[in-house]
């Protein structure tokens, strides 16, 4: 499982409007925000010994083994009030395969919501991620980090990044046979229904794409069809939520998303939403909808022209004026 996780917060409103636009798909790939990470600092002992000899090392052979004995688990970074260049710098020492008390130690980090002193939530939330992501290279750690992992985003305590995040490595784990898929199954489909932040369209697409892999039960994909059409016709579900609701119903082929689509339409919606409206109109449209898009006064909007004539191309009996 060698992906980098990346965080899906308010840039996916901007990145699917311009794929719509482009008459493409959004993606759950997002390029997170660039932290500056201090230098490293000298210093602090043992730790900082330990460090060393463990990259030296780059095994997990005896030397491994004992270093961590020697330190853990209380004494660790991740485990004490250590900075957070210090912590930085321990999960930079671990080469080669974790051992099963690192992967616990990793597991009870993210489940405890530790305040870090001295580092801001953008930080703390780049270190979860570098903790997710180097846990997600494990291929024995699957029942111990996916128990983390439902914690995590049931766990309305933690950050709304962070249970984001759970959600994504929930959704690769799955497709990658290492959970329990029924509990990471449930799990989507209780955060589809939360109309907060990103999480509910995060877990559609997680389950999107657990359907596009043939591995969504059959009675589930139908429900995955009318919980997406149900989201994107909610005045009151997240811009989100309706905008990967809309690209569901695209995938699917389903005639709910037209008709959502064209409710959006008529409705005073966001730049966004509206953008990914119309190139669902283009994708699953009929004859009749060439003529709703061409008499329209959205055609007449900078905003929207471009997508408006990629829609129009793509629609049946489509002649240009």
């Amino acid at each position: 499982m060698r992906r980098t996780i990346y965080i899906i917060g308010a840039g996916l409103i901007a990145v699917a409007g311009i794929q719509a636009w482009r008459g493409l798909y959004p993606s759950p790939a997002i390029i997170a925000p660039q932290h500056h990470i201090p230098q490293p600092v000298k210093g602090f002992g043992a730790i900082e010994a330990h460090a060393n000899r463990v990259a030296q090392n780059g095994t997990n052979g005896p030397v491994r083994e004992e270093v961590w004995k020697l330190t853990a688990p209380a004494k660790t970074p991740l485990a004490t009030s250590a900075s957070g260049v210090e912590r930085f710098r321990y999960l930079a020492s671990l080469k080669g395969e974790l051992n099963a008390g690192e992967i616990d130690e990793m597991c009870r980090f993210l489940e405890e919501v530790p305040a870090i002193e001295g580092m801001s939530e953008q930080l703390q939330a780049f270190l979860n991620n570098e903790i997710l992501n180097r846990l997600a290279r494990e291929d024995g750690s699957g029942a111990r980090v996916q128990t983390a992992l439902l914690k995590v985003q049931a766990n309305a305590s933690q950050t709304a990044v962070m249970r984001d995040y759970a959600i994504q490595h929930l959704g690769l784990r799955y497709v990658d046979g290492y959970t329990d898929q029924e509990a990471s199954r449930q799990a989507f489909w209780e955060r589809v229904e939360e109309n907060l932040h990103t999480i509910g369209a995060t877990s559609l697409l997680a389950l999107q794409r657990i359907d596009e892999q043939g591995l969504l039960p059959p009675d589930e994909t139908q429900r995955l069809i009318s919980k997406a059409s149900e989201i994107a016709r909610s005045s009151i579900a997240p811009e989100p939520s309706r905008m990967v609701s809309l690209q569901v119903l695209r995938r699917k082929r389903s005639a709910q998303g037209l008709q959502a689509a064209r409710e959006i339409l008529e409705s005073s919606s966001t730049t966004p939403l509206t953008i990914t409206a119309i190139a669902t109109i283009g994708d699953l449209g009929t004859p009749d909808d060439v003529t709703y898009l061409e008499s329209s006064p959205l055609r007449a909007d900078a905003r929207y022209a471009p997508v408006m004539t990629s829609a129009l191309k793509k629609l049946p009996q489509h002649t240009t004026n």
